[in-house]
């Protein structure tokens, strides 16, 4: 009786807990908390390609902390600069040992 109420309820749980996991995978949150926007057009279309927007059109950015609008200024696009890999710092020159003379 109880024992496996409580068995259903948990099993359901389970369930729903595993689904929200899904969705939160599935939700484009994610991508902007790790960085990226969302662009839409003024119809509010996603925009997909470079080619489908023109210079001077108004577009909407949307970050994983809000939006901001944004003007096409059809400039060809800077690449992404990659992070130089540091200098490795050069080992410190040995000091000039000291003439200690022969001990024998």
């Amino acid at each position: 009786g109880e024992r496996a109420v409580q068995r259903k309820l948990d099993n359901k749980a389970q369930r729903l807990a595993k689904a929200g996991q899904l969705l939160d995978a599935y939700s484009y949150q994610g991508v902007l908390a790790r960085g990226y926007a969302l662009v839409q057009n003024e119809r509010g279309e996603v925009v997909r390609s470079k080619d489908t927007v023109s210079a001077g059109e108004a577009v909407s950015l949307t970050f994983a902390d809000g939006q901001r609008g944004a003007v096409i200024d059809g400039a060809a696009s800077v690449p992404a600069i990659k992070a130089q890999p540091k200098a490795k710092p050069k080992p410190a020159k040995p000091k000039p040992e000291t003439p200690q003379g022969d001990l024998f």
